[in-house]
């Protein structure tokens, strides 16, 4: 008789200062907020899969400390205060230029039809020559992440998600979300939105549009958010969704999120 033991699953969420970084998991070195995956061998030779939810929080800047000259006796407590000065400059939270190999952000294909896998997001050079026809360039002329329902093509209807790490929102009195990008249009059928999520399940709109087309491809738009709703929360995510049919693009660039610690 033969016993098969089915493959394990962990999750496990965790909490830590910058200062704590690089933090080493599973023979990885980890550096920043997000999600991680390890598969490792359990004891009875099956696949053991775990995950982690990593928040780093960004470490207090400005904190502020005096000293009293104080004596007690054995056995006696004292509160110790502190506080943040309440000029302190603001922090980053997160930052994105897609320059790089944008690690940790999770691209999302559900398009059908035509060559779905050409809507993919992408990363594409400064001058990238979009549809034969036109060189594209960001607001800093460095390199950026398309969404090409165009090129998907005739037939093709377009189902695209770029997401973010997780990040934390916790210490924070204030949060500000900006970001560059340009969107090519046909009509109003199709649509471009910025979400966010306080749990990975649930998403609400911070930004909607299928009216407008914002940027050029070669003047990428700056758009400001207030995240100031989604404050003291330690799983966070933010997600760009395009929704088209046979439509053109949408670019986007340089994402930043800026925090204001709260004062204590």
């Amino acid at each position: 008789l033969g016993v098969q033991y089915a493959n394990a699953v962990s999750n496990t969420d965790m909490t830590l200062c910058e200062t704590d970084m690089p933090y080493m998991w599973n023979g990885q070195s980890l550096t920043g907020s997000g999600r991680f995956s390890a598969t490792l061998e359990n004891i009875f030779g099956c696949d053991s899969v775990a995950n982690l939810n990593l928040v780093v929080n960004p470490a207090p800047t400005n904190v502020l400390a005096t000293a009293d000259a104080t004596t007690i006796c054995n056995g006696e407590s004292i509160d110790l205060f502190g506080f943040v000065d309440a000029l302190s400059p603001s922090i980053t939270v997160l930052s994105e230029d897609f320059n790089g190999n944008a690690d940790y952000w999770l691209s999302i294909n559900e398009s059908t039809g035509g060559a779905a896998a050409a809507a993919a997001w992408m990363q594409q050079p400064d001058g990238y020559l979009y549809a034969g026809a036109v060189n594209m360039s960001s607001n800093d002329q460095s390199a950026f992440y398309i969404s090409d329902s165009y090129a998907q093509g005739s037939g093709g209807v377009t189902n695209t998600t770029l997401q973010s790490p997780v990040f934390s929102t916790v210490g924070l009195s204030a949060a500000t979300m900006t970001f560059y990008h340009t969107y090519y249009r046909r009509d109003s059928n199709e649509s471009i939105k910025v979400q966010i999520s306080t749990d990975g399940s649930n998403w609400q709109n911070v930004y909607f549009t299928n009216t407008q087309s914002p940027g050029s491809y070669t003047a990428f738009a700056l758009e400001t958010l207030s995240l100031g709703a989604y404050l003291d929360e330690p799983y966070v995510s933010i997600r760009f969704v395009y929704n088209a049919a046979n439509d053109f693009l949408w670019a986007i660039d340089n994402v930043t999120i800026i925090g204001t610690p709260t004062a204590m």
